[in-house]
């Protein structure tokens, strides 16, 4: 048993010691703890052990040689007896008489010795099995017998097979000749012994697994400590980090040591400093893309505006929206600047709302070249809600919204320094030329042929005319949904007339066509077209040769 006690706690040492050398801190420390715990346990449980087997076995022996102190008066009369060879028998017999009584543990043998003449002692009589004792242990006792006589006490010596050698002699004598050896086997001390060895191992091992399980405690909670420090940290390497959680971290309720306070401490001084230069980068980031295209990343198909290249271009279609914007040249200077403002701010929270890119403007920004890659309705929406939602008593401040679907190129130009977003379309530039005359001509919103085949239900347009250059035509309809109520009313109920009036007019019924238009516009005196339209047919008619007239609007 004590073997395997050994060998076990042998194991787990090596254990203990491999723990060390692992790259976990936690198992490190639990290694070196458990290490020293065993080695402090196991040299308690060995010395306390050997501390009390001494004590036991001194009260032991010191009680065994009270007992055999009962021996003293047989030694004595055979110390007085004048003929001992005569009465050997009845000596003998009391001898073993006296052992027994004597003596409560049983003896293995026992020999009665006697001095000879010269030196040495002799055997008398021999107790027991083993006849051959006293030629056996003469070797182990000649000290012993020699040290009881001195000293006129029972003297007792360990055996290397564990029993226990005792020798009497009569105390009384100077030189006593007799001397009584026995060999007794201690089986109540090995007992007791065992007993003792037992509850040293037992509160041993119980000291060692409570401290086993303080120790595990200690390391769960420092390595779950660690481990959301380790969290922390990651968090804050991967600009992730919370402040509010750092700060509330201040206020734990836990008893930190010095050294994680210490990591806390530095930890919330690197949130703060990295806080501090990610929004001095927020804020750079933030001035520099003003001045930078507004989601040309989406446009080139990119992750971020970092992964758009120079000389990179995309052929794509889309909605075109064309926003103009009439500057008030009458207005002061602080005063136009004040109206650009205010109109932006517009389109940019009409842009946000409908997903709406801008990609090009005019130098002095009265012109807004704006991409819907979405659903035709979106621009739609947008154009109704950027016009209708304008207040103005001024006509010349009106916002004029053309719609147009449209292929063309868009890409980035420039070098290192600085780049430019283009796009490039043959219809785009056409369209640009006529964005200024529409928009003082009245109208308050416009689309070409092919956005009108696709407006949503419930849209209420009119035909308005057709613009061109060269070889390039494009029809208009302007959206009356985009005037107020009562104006978009009243150009519906004027609708059929007007239609008619269109029809004569390219039909060069100039006459007519005036007539009908002047009556609109009693009918309808907002509505700029129709004006425009009597305009044309006053200077068609004015013209000399009658045959040769364009029917455009400019």
């Amino acid at each position: 048993m004590d073997t395997v006690i050994v060998i076990g706690m042998g194991i787990l040492m090596i254990v203990m010691i491999m723990l060390m050398f692992t790259h976990s801190m936690a198992l490190q420390r639990f290694g070196i703890m458990e290490f020293f715990t065993m080695l402090a346990v196991s040299a308690c449980v060995y010395l306390g052990y050997n501390e009390s087997a001494t004590v036991v076995s001194e009260q032991y022996y010191e009680i065994l040689t009270a007992q055999l102190s009962g021996i003293y008066p047989f030694m004595e009369e055979l110390e007085d007896a004048e003929e001992t060879k005569n009465g050997a028998l009845e000596l003998y017999s009391k001898l073993d008489a006296a052992m027994v009584s004597a003596v409560k543990e049983p003896y293995v043998s026992a020999c009665l010795i006697q001095k000879k003449m010269g030196s040495g002692y002799a055997e008398c009589y021999t107790l027991g099995e083993n006849q051959l004792f006293w030629q056996e242990r003469e070797k182990a006792c000649t000290d012993l017998i020699e040290s009881a006589r001195v000293t006129g006490r029972v003297k007792y010596r360990d055996l290397p097979d564990g029993n226990t050698i005792f020798v009497i002699m009569d105390k009384t004598m100077i030189m006593p000749q007799f001397a009584v050896i026995m060999e007794v086997t201690p089986n109540a001390l090995n007992e007791r012994l065992a007993s003792i060895w037992q509850t040293y191992l037992l509160y041993g091992g119980i000291i060692l697994g409570a401290a086993t399980l303080i120790y595990i405690m200690i390391i769960f909670l420092q390595h779950c400590e660690i481990k959301k420090m380790i969290k922390l940290v990651s968090r804050v390497a991967e600009g992730k980090e919370d402040w509010k959680v750092l700060a509330d971290e201040k206020r734990s309720r836990w008893v930190r040591s010095n050294e994680m306070r210490a990591l806390y401490n530095g930890l919330r001084q690197i949130s703060t400093d990295i806080q501090r230069i990610n929004y001095s980068k927020y804020k750079a980031l933030q001035t520099y893309y003003r001045f930078a295209p507004k989601d040309i990343e989406k446009i080139m198909g990119k992750a971020s505006i970092q992964d758009v290249m120079i000389n990179e271009q995309v052929n794509m279609e889309a909605t075109v929206a064309y926003i103009s914007f009439n500057i008030n040249e009458r207005l002061e200077q602080h005063e136009q600047l004040n109206d650009i403002n205010s109109y932006y701010t517009r389109l940019g929270e009409n842009r946000k709302l409908h997903n709406g890119i801008i990609f090009n403007s005019s130098s002095d920004l009265s012109t807004i070249q704006m991409m819907f890659n979405k659903e035709i309705k979106e621009a739609v929406r947008f154009g109704i809600e950027m016009v209708s939602g304008e207040r103005t008593f001024d006509n010349r401040k009106k916002i004029f919204v053309l719609l147009h679907r449209t292929s063309f190129v868009y890409g980035i130009s420039g070098d290192d320094e600085q780049a430019f977003a283009f796009a490039h379309s043959r219809e785009m530039k056409v369209i640009e030329k006529f964005i200024d005359p529409l928009r003082k001509m009245g109208i308050r919103m416009a689309v070409t042929d092919y956005v009108h085949e696709m407006l949503p239900a419930g849209i209420e347009c009119r035909y308005a005319g057709y613009i061109q250059e060269g070889d390039m035509k494009f029809n208009l309809y302007e959206v009356l949904d985009a005037y107020p109520a009562r104006e978009r009313q009243c150009r519906i109920d004027t609708l059929a007339k007007f239609n008619e009036a269109i029809k004569l007019f390219y039909q060069s019924d100039f006459y007519f066509a005036r007539t009908l238009f002047t009556e609109i516009l009693k009918d309808c005196p907002e509505d700029d077209v129709a004006k425009h339209y009597i305009f044309r047919c006053e200077s068609c008619l004015n013209e000399e040769n009658k045959g040769d007239h364009r029917f455009s609007l400019f």
